[in-house]
């Protein structure tokens, strides 16, 4: 006789599943810089050359980028600066990771963690897999322009 387990997603779960960004998802914990990888590798060869953000348009995008934050549910798993939730705290992703490693992360998180050996030792270490949330390489700009500048609120 075999008995069929139901399992109900827990609250962690339910939230992550609301929104989850490399992530800045993707800033993790190691404080280690990634060299060129399968994000820069995929991004060469689409012929799509993935520059980072100007500093007018770092200015210019942060406020966009704060509100896709919220909007977009990353600020239900991810801190910045506080206490580590169920995915990485992203203050000073933008010096760990790479703009192209961010910008794959958020734009094409199942990607990345089947590709990607740190985005994979990501999701070993918080357990939550990024939901692929729709966001356009505009829109993570945007996001990697706020997660940039983006500093504690005290």
């Amino acid at each position: 006789m075999r008995m069929e387990v139901r399992r109900r997603p827990t609250t962690l779960a339910a939230l992550a599943l609301c929104g989850m960004l490399a992530s800045g998802c993707g800033g993790g914990e190691s404080g280690q810089e990634t060299e060129a990888g399968p994000a820069e590798d995929a991004a060469t060869e689409e012929g799509t050359r993935l520059v980072p953000p100007a500093p007018e348009e770092l200015a210019a995008a942060a406020d966009q980028g704060e509100q896709l934050f919220q909007t977009k549910g990353c600020v239900g798993c991810h801190a910045i600066g506080g206490p580590t939730m169920s995915a990485p705290d992203l203050q000073g992703v933008t010096e760990r990771r790479p703009f192209a490693w961010i910008t794959s992360m958020v734009t094409a998180p199942d990607s990345m963690t089947r590709d990607d050996p740190e985005a994979r030792a990501l999701l070993g270490q918080y357990l939550v897999q990024m939901p692929t949330l729709g966001i356009t390489e505009a829109e993570a700009r945007a996001l990697y322009a706020y997660l940039h500048g983006a500093v504690p609120s005290s």
